[in-house]
């Protein structure tokens, strides 16, 4: 709640940023968030309503294997894993809850599909919490993309240690420099309203429709607790939340505007602080772990894929080595991996040398093998034939299937 005076600095924004966010962490932790599109199989434009899902998989409840299942504004399912202490784990713990709703939802027809973005229905807004409830007005005030990006979109989320303050550059460095290339190989949301955008990764591009201060990649170059301060600092505020109400800011103010200037509704206190940060939105995100942002949802089995990819191209130095090189001619390319993904020469050669990088690495790590074989297939599949699921949307678009249609292809085949 905000204070009638002044309370924080510059100085104060850097050591909560240093001692909370990147903190030494224990190394080689691996965590993922997979977000499905919920969809009656017999009824694919009707919504599935929210209080049905939350009869069927009550968030409440734990999971068997630990995994944890939140509602996104939409009605997205969100499953998030505890964080293991390997791919092997992280992946088994989600499979085995992720089967366990599956059969749940089933039973009143509800299949899950992963995909990047709804492609045929326009999204509704189901969670009424104050804070969404901002989120959306302040969007709307300037980014219409917003609505979309809440209501349609899906995506899979990787997590990995931020290192100790000695390779805590380095690796900012090359995980930033990996995103283009992540984005690219992983696209899959080709189609909205029932017709291609033009883009391989559509929710990738809504992303970067909305608010440049709060969803543009942060530089990826400098001290991490400098850089992520200075990108908070310069971030408009979205809401303020007071005795017990929360109210969407429309007029532009930063941080460290509201720190200086205050608001007639006060001065931002750490709490303030802490809530402002959960509404910065980069392709990398800092929270104690570095959270990856620019993975398009995927069907079963590829959701292992980033899992695995990203922690052996981060985690184990030999494949890091390796990929640094290839990586950087593509660190730059977002906009152009969203449109074009695969197609694009550069970012295909980078994914080749990535997905090589990782291959290799998996028998120093501890990688399950089915995770191993669909790593492999993943590659077979798309890398070297220099595509992403994305191009699976529009060949079914074209051949006048069902874009939903294609992840059952993937589900089916990858063996």
């Amino acid at each position: 709640m905000p204070s009638p005076k002044p309370v924080l600095s510059a100085a104060d924004v850097h050591d909560h940023i240093r001692t909370s966010i990147f903190t030494s962490s224990i190394e080689g932790r691996v965590g993922v968030e997979v977000e499905w599109l919920p969809i009656f199989e017999q009824e694919p434009d009707r919504y599935v309503p929210l209080d049905l899902l939350e009869q069927i998989v009550d968030p409440s409840a734990p999971l068997p294997y630990g995994s944890r299942i939140t509602f996104e504004p939409g009605g997205q399912i969100e499953l998030s894993s505890v964080p293991g202490q390997s791919v092997a784990v992280t992946c088994n713990s989600i499979s085995a809850d992720l089967e366990f709703i599956r059969h749940k939802l089933s039973v009143e027809g509800i299949k899950l599909h992963g995909v990047g973005l709804d492609p045929y229905r326009p999204g509704r807004r189901v969670l009424e919490l104050p804070r969404y409830a901002c989120m959306e007005s302040y969007f709307d005030s300037e980014w219409p993309a917003g609505r979309v990006m809440m209501r349609n979109s899906s995506a899979v989320h990787v997590n990995l240690d931020v290192a100790g303050i000695e390779d805590g550059a380095e690796r900012w460095r090359l995980v930033h420099a990996l995103g283009p290339t992540l984005s690219a190989v992983f696209a899959n949301s080709a189609i909205a309203g029932g017709e291609p955008t033009g883009l391989r990764s559509t929710r990738l591009a809504v992303w970067q429709a909305i608010d440049p201060s709060r969803t543009l990649p942060t530089p990826p170059v400098g001290e991490p607790v400098e850089v992520w301060a200075r990108y908070a600092l310069k971030a408009r505020v979205m809401f303020i939340g007071s005795n017990g109400s929360h109210s969407p800011v429309l007029k532009p103010l930063t941080f460290e505007e509201w720190m200086r200037d205050g608001h007639e509704l006060g001065f931002p206190e750490r709490s303030d602080l802490e809530a402002h940060l959960t509404t910065l939105f980069p392709p990398v995100r800092p929270r104690g772990w570095l959270e990856l942002r620019m993975i398009d949802a995927l069907p079963d089995p590829w959701w292992r894929v980033p899992v695995a990819l990203t922690s052996a191209l981060v985690y184990d130095e030999r494949a890091a080595r390796r990929v640094q090189q290839a990586v950087e001619p593509t660190a730059d390319l977002w906009s152009v991996s969203a449109r074009h993904g695969m197609s694009h020469p550069l970012l295909a050669e980078s994914a080749r040398v990535c997905f090589a990088a990782a291959l290799e690495a998996l028998d120093r790590m501890d990688v399950d093998d089915e995770t191993a074989r669909v790593l492999e297939a993943y590659n077979q599949r798309y890398v070297l034939t220099q595509r992403s699921p994305a191009d699976d949307q529009l060949d079914a678009w074209s051949q006048g299937r069902s874009v939903l249609s294609a992840d059952k292809t993937l589900e089916g085949t990858w063996t």
